[in-house]
């Protein structure tokens, strides 16, 4: 993951350190991407299972502006399944006890040009509007295309590739809306990712752990997808 040379502090519900804000010809140097967490644990679901999910666990009533917001991120997520498949994975969507839990929250609650974000503590977070100054009332809504492409990317933070793709052509490329989920996107999951003995098994972790070795707490890793093509990777215990 390339790091800022000047890391610069964020308020996001608390005070963290962010990095990633680069422009597109320093993620073109680099020469692929790894899915592994800036605190350097693999967090992964494990192959042969199912990974149940609450596509609205807050219950939110949404207006005539949002009526697809829940059917476009089922299909940004649905984009990965041919891919789970393989490894044995299959998406169950449930009302209670689920593995994953969706929020949608107003722009007002997110920082500003933030469209969403996921965090090991399996709660995929998505802005129901967004908070930038707009003469436009419906430029406050996202479009049902822009609500797949973010659920797209971040399922695939939630699925275990906490870092980002330096291929504009990715679904993982740090930029909205420039990619799609490619062969890379997949491979990087089945061949890379899920090939290995995670650190920690999704499936098992129920907030913050401690590390058995220096017995400390290991903060939840958290991406964010911004409006901007800034990329906020934050690892915070929230």
């Amino acid at each position: 993951m390339y790091r800022l040379n000047h890391s610069i502090l964020l308020v996001v519900l608390m005070c963290t350190m962010f990095i990633g804000c680069g422009d597109t010809s320093t993620y073109n140097e680099g020469k692929d991407y790894y899915p592994i967490s800036l605190d350097g644990n693999i967090y992964h679901w494990g192959k042969n299972n199912t990974i149940k999910i609450n596509a609205n666990s807050d219950s939110v009533t949404f207006n005539s502006k949002e009526s697809n917001y829940v059917t476009s991120l089922k299909a940004g997520i649905a984009e990965w399944q041919d891919t789970l498949t393989s490894i044995g994975i299959t998406i169950e969507y449930v009302s209670t006890s689920a593995d994953v839990n969706v929020k949608w929250v107003a722009g007002s609650k997110v920082n500003p040009g933030v469209l969403g974000f996921a965090s090991t503590n399996k709660i995929l977070t998505m802005s129901r509007t967004l908070n930038v100054v707009t003469s436009e009332a419906e430029n406050y809504y996202h479009s049902d295309f822009s609500v797949q492409y973010i659920a797209t990317h971040e399922f695939g933070h939630m699925l275990g590739i906490w870092n980002h793709s330096f291929d504009s052509n990715d679904i993982m490329y740090p930029y909205k809306g420039t990619g799609s989920l490619t062969n890379r996107d997949k491979k990087t999951l089945t061949d890379f990712l899920y090939s290995q003995i995670p650190t920690y098994n999704m499936h098992e972790k129920d907030g913050p752990l401690t590390s058995s070795q220096v017995n400390e707490i290991i903060p939840h890793a958290t991406s964010y997808s911004t409006v901007n093509g800034c990329n906020i990777e934050i690892d915070s215990d929230h």
